[in-house]
């Protein structure tokens, strides 16, 4: 039953505001459209340019690939809702005759049991916070740590992370760029995929990034009985497909030059040679030097400078008058105040 002030207030409308300011408002001059060149970022590592048949095609794929997870996911998620209601009866009867209330290892055996998950989960990763977890720790694995002990000697990261290394690596990183919003969400994820394919060895394989087209999270949730699903990370096993392989052919690799070589440690074979050629070594920091990027900043400039500039000038003569009358009438005030 609703009232009637909310019925009034659902008919108002915002108030819109014609009057004037009250402000002092400067003249306005006639502008133009302008261009000027500034320094970009150099560091900024972009993301692909995937074709949108491609983008559709993978999309296709993938869905297909996520039949059966959803029928799990949607089981297992009905299943949580029932053992909760089931604990929150118990614990209200127990509160209720004063009794202590048995634990749920009782009704185990009783339950049916759990249907086992489909094998493709094993090799998929869901979530922008677990995908990205699982690049920084695969960004971690190659690197050299060096380590202040009794014999000085040098301990691999891998080492002290024996979990993230028995993973298999990620080789295949799903973003629905478009539906992401903000977009702030997911801007670290092609700089740690490129951090990753910097640090990959001779032989393993390219870690590719593709972009899905807009609306691409609602059928993945779809298919996988999910709320989100705005990125998605496959493993080694599911990259060996057909299909995917062929259609990631055509996606250009996401790598940083400047990371290139830094995480393996130089040799003493080629300190010796720095030293005594030193050209030879101002060649390769060469090639490792990323060049100027300069990007085009679009604004507005007036079309008559002269009369621009007058009327600055104006504006400041204007105001230095203004300050020395506010401070000759600040003293003539303090000379009456003292006679």
């Amino acid at each position: 039953m609703t009232s009637k002030a909310d019925g009034k207030q659902g008919d108002k409308t915002a108030r819109v505001h014609t009057n004037k300011s009250n402000r002092k408002t400067k003249e306005r001059l006639e502008s133009k459209t302008v261009f000027k060149s500034v320094l970009d970022n150099p560091f900024d590592v972009k993301w692909p340019v995937i074709a949108l048949n491609v983008q559709n095609t993978i999309l296709a794929r993938v869905v297909e690939l996520m039949q059966g997870t959803a029928e799990y996911n949607l089981s297992r998620h009905k299943e949580s809702q029932v053992k909760r209601r089931t604990r929150k009866k118990t614990h209200k009867d127990s509160a209720a005759e004063g009794t202590p209330m048995q634990q749920d290892t009782e009704a185990g055996p009783s339950s049916v049991p759990a249907a086992a998950p489909p094998e493709i989960l094993q090799h998929v990763t869901v979530g922008i916070n677990e995908v990205t977890k699982r690049l920084e720790a695969q960004c971690r694995i190659p690197r050299q740590v060096l380590s202040v002990s009794d014999g000085d000697q040098d301990m691999t990261d891998a080492a002290k992370i024996p979990s993230a290394s028995a993973r298999a690596s990620v080789r295949i990183v799903l973003v629905c760029r478009s539906d992401v919003d903000p977009p702030l969400l997911v801007s670290h994820i092609p700089h740690l995929v490129a951090a990753c394919n910097c640090s990959l060895g001779p032989s393993n394989e390219i870690m590719k990034l593709v972009t899905l087209p807009k609306g691409a999270e609602i059928s993945l949730a779809q298919a996988m009985g999910l709320r989100r699903a705005a990125v998605m990370a496959f493993d080694e096993t599911l990259s060996q497909d057909e299909s995917l392989r062929s259609l990631l052919c055509s996606v250009p690799p996401v790598v940083a030059p400047w990371l290139t070589g830094i995480a393996v440690p130089p040799s003493r074979s080629t300190q010796k040679k720095s030293k005594i050629e030193p050209p030879r070594r101002a060649q390769v920091l060469h090639k490792r030097l990323e060049p100027t990027h300069i990007k085009q900043l679009r604004t507005t400039a007036p079309k008559d400078m002269r009369a621009a500039k007058a009327q600055r000038a104006k504006g400041r003569a204007e105001a230095k008058a203004k300050r020395k009358a506010k401070e000759g009438a600040k003293k003539s005030a303090t000379k009456k105040a003292v006679v």
